[in-house]
């Protein structure tokens, strides 16, 4: 009688450890769902990005007009074509444009202006709960530089535009 009232004890602490994780369960798996939260990292991409497009233009300062400039970005080896845009302005001191030149989607850049029109004016399309998800890296930056071009070395800056969009994965 004494094995049988064991055995019975231990089916029933089986039960109810297998009931306490069942609800330990439902509790955490109710609390990630309420306090998660989404990352995005869209921005600091293209800051990396940028950076990584600048080091190899211009990594010691200096911008190399001379090379092939339509294959400048593309050289470098960094830009993937289908989730990026990477757009360089070279100017003189003056603001005067010496070369442009990108490599990447330059249409998607309209969405960093409609992104930036429904955060500026809150909720302004129905549905757009979750349009945050969804949002383009931007980053826009100028870079003082010296130019070597065929007239000569100057000074001048480059206005680099760098845009990461969402992977289709």
């Amino acid at each position: 009688m004494e094995k049988r009232g064991m055995m019975a004890e231990g089916i029933n602490m089986m039960y109810r450890l297998f009931m306490v994780t069942v609800i330990a369960f439902i509790v955490f798996g109710a609390g990630s769902f309420v306090y998660g939260y989404y990352i995005d990292v869209r921005d600091a991409e293209a800051h990396i990005l940028a950076r990584g497009v600048v080091d190899c233009l211009a990594g010691d300062g200096v911008l190399d007009l001379r090379r092939d400039v339509d294959n400048m970005i593309q050289g470098c080896g960094i830009v993937d074509i289908d989730r990026a845009y990477v757009g360089v302005d070279v100017v003189d001191v003056r603001g005067r444009e010496i070369a442009s030149f990108s490599e990447g989607d330059s249409g998607s850049l309209w969405l960093k202006d409609l992104y930036g029109k429904v955060v500026a004016t809150g909720n302004a399309l129905a549905g757009t709960e979750g349009l945050g998800e969804y949002e383009p890296g931007y980053y826009k930056a100028n870079y003082s530089v010296v130019v070597l071009d065929s007239s000569g070395r100057f000074d001048g800056k480059m206005k680099l535009e760098v845009l990461v969009n969402y992977a289709d994965e």
